[in-house]
């Protein structure tokens, strides 16, 4: 069991904070447990308010800085890609792929950091 503090005068099972933060713990564990390797994570934003989305980005970005470890997450979120684009900006560590299908077969078109943030700004479509 886990336990944590939210300020109250006792600690709390980290359960009780719901499957969100249950997630994110599990993805920041799984992190430390690869150091110098690579984190696969489906539908990040699973259990997750929109409105927290910047800060998860940030504890994924540090956690996967302090273990040297690669993250790659998939997601269908619009909301998800936005607060991953806008809270590791200032890092440069991001880039964006997105699959579709042409009449040729498949193809992956990358945006980097900088396409990734006019994207953002001119509200392409960019899932």
């Amino acid at each position: 069991m886990i336990w944590v503090d939210i300020g109250l005068p006792e600690l709390v099972p980290l359960a009780a904070l719901g499957d969100g933060m249950t997630r994110i713990a599990r993805l920041v564990l799984a992190i430390s447990a690869a150091p110098g390797g690579l984190v696969l994570v489906d539908e990040v934003e699973t259990g997750l308010h929109h409105s927290a989305l910047s800060e998860v980005w940030k504890a994924v970005d540090a956690a996967a800085a302090q273990f040297n470890t690669q993250v790659v997450a998939t997601t269908h979120s619009l909301e998800c890609v936005r607060a991953a684009g806008n809270a590791l900006a200032e890092g440069g560590k991001f880039a964006l792929h997105r699959l579709e299908t042409t009449r040729s077969g498949n193809r992956c078109v990358t945006y980097d950091m900088e396409d990734t943030l006019a994207a953002i700004r001119h509200e392409f479509e960019m899932r």
